[in-house]
């Protein structure tokens, strides 16, 4: 049975863990494992305090019975609507966590009036994503296009990817 629960952990293991896990091919942001410790020592802080870089932040772990196999987040905007990041542990793609951890937060962010509409930036080519956020009422919005750094062999290069905006406005 899947659950949210705030992100537990305030050491870098739990979370390379789930990224050295996680197929990062998709993401719009790739995460090089192991973490750094000063990037990673910020992110915790800000799950601690739920704001990061002067924006409102939850994040949740996404468990499967007492593992956790994944982690959603959301990051409101000063308009107040929010952007969405889920990754799960490759294991676990495709299988409907992904789509019942999506439908939890919502139902959490309604509760709480945290955000009127949800933002997901996906990369092109994930499917999964995509599938995920049609399951949760999610409509195509505007393409984009955007250069991410990237690891590669001990340094970084610049990669443009190519990817859709999708949208879910939320009702009380």
């Amino acid at each position: 049975m899947i659950r949210l629960e705030k992100w537990p952990y305030l050491r870098k293991e739990p979370l390379e863990e789930l990224y050295a896990q996680a197929d990062q091919s998709f993401c719009l942001v790739h995460l090089p494992v192991p973490l750094p410790l000063n990037s990673t020592r910020h992110y915790l802080l800000a799950v601690r305090r739920e704001l990061a870089d002067g924006k409102p932040f939850l994040c949740y772990a996404v468990y499967l019975d007492d593992q956790i196999i994944g982690k959603i987040e959301v990051t409101k905007d000063p308009d107040g609507d929010a952007e969405l990041d889920l990754i799960l542990k490759t294991a676990f793609v495709r299988q409907g966590y992904g789509t019942e951890a999506l439908r939890q937060l919502k139902d959490l962010l309604v509760e709480k009036h945290w955000c009127k509409r949800i933002t997901a930036y996906v990369n092109a080519d994930n499917q999964a994503m995509i599938a995920v956020l049609n399951k949760n009422s999610f409509t195509e919005g505007r393409p984009f296009q955007a250069d991410v750094v990237v690891p590669q062999a001990g340094t970084y290069r610049l990669q443009t990817v190519k990817g859709q905006e999708y949208i879910c406005e939320l009702t009380n």
